[in-house]
Order: C-alpha cells, then sequence, then structure tokens
C-alpha cells in the first residue's frame, strides 16, 4: 500500500445545480485532487473533521483512495460468501441425490442475494443468482461449460 503524508484540505463547498443541493468535500493526498459528496452539511463537517483529526495525529494517507489507513476497509481475512457457498455445492455435489442438489442450489438462489452486503459496487440480486445459475449448470454438466 502506498502511502504518504502529503495532505491538504479546502473548505466545503456546497453545490446548487441539482435538484437537492450536496455538499462537496475536497482535498488533495500527493497532489492528487479527492473529493466526496454528502447530503447535508452535518455529514460533511463530520467526514472532513475525521480527515482532519487523522491529519493531525500523524496518520499516513491512502494514494489511492486518498483516505487515512485507519479509515481502508480491512482485507478480507477469508472466503467471500460466493466462494464459500460454491465450495460448499462443489463438496456435496457428487454424494448428492439430484433432488436435494436441486433443493441445495434453489435455497442458495434465495440465500445468498439476502446475506450479501448492500455496498456500493454490489451486484443486483438478479446478476447473482444468474453468477449461481451458472455454477449449478457447469456443475450439472460436469464441469464441460
Amino acid at each position: 500500500m502506498n502511502t504518504t503524508y502529503d495532505v491538504k484540505f479546502w473548505e466545503i463547498q456546497r453545490r446548487t445545480g441539482r435538484k437537492t443541493p450536496t455538499f462537496l468535500v475536497r482535498w488533495t493526498v500527493a497532489r492528487q485532487q479527492k473529493s466526496k459528496s454528502f447530503r447535508t452539511k452535518g455529514l460533511a463537517d463530520a467526514f472532513l473533521s475525521d480527515l482532519l483529526q487523522a491529519a493531525k495525529l500523524g496518520e499516513s494517507f491512502d494514494l489511492a483512495t486518498g483516505l487515512p489507513v485507519s479509515m481502508l476497509a480491512p482485507e478480507p481475512s477469508g472466503p467471500s460468501l460466493l466462494e464459500f457457498a460454491q465450495s460448499h455445492v462443489l463438496r456435496r455435489w457428487r454424494t448428492s441425490a439430484a433432488r436435494t442438489r436441486e433443493t441445495d442450489a434453489y435455497a442458495l438462489l434465495t440465500l445468498i442475494p439476502a446475506l450479501v452486503a448492500d455496498v456500493p459496487g454490489r451486484p443486483e440480486d438478479e446478476d447473482l443468482r444468474a453468477a449461481l445459475r451458472l455454477a449449478r449448470c457447469s456443475l450439472r454438466d460436469g464441469g464441460q461449460r
């Protein structure tokens, strides 16, 4: 991870050219501009305050995201939910009866979208189900697809 201590902050800007006004927090990390918009001034103030406190405490800022190291998401420590579900089905596939395979697959088609966190960049429920259906089809065909 590339980090730097070269950080500068700008004042919060109010953007009014839209239906609802937004507030833009702007800062630079190693001379690269970063920004994040918020719906309320309070949220923008709180975010800018967090950035300022991190800089005041001497934290380094990540070059890619522009966030202090303490605000970065932790690295995943194990398999994702989708990887776990696929490995679970693969382990049971050859020893299960056909109806059990079908039941497991449909249970996962329902369960996985409900358990995956609703975060930015998350695939839509139908996309998740399509990925699971594809995995199910490739298992049914003996991995030929």
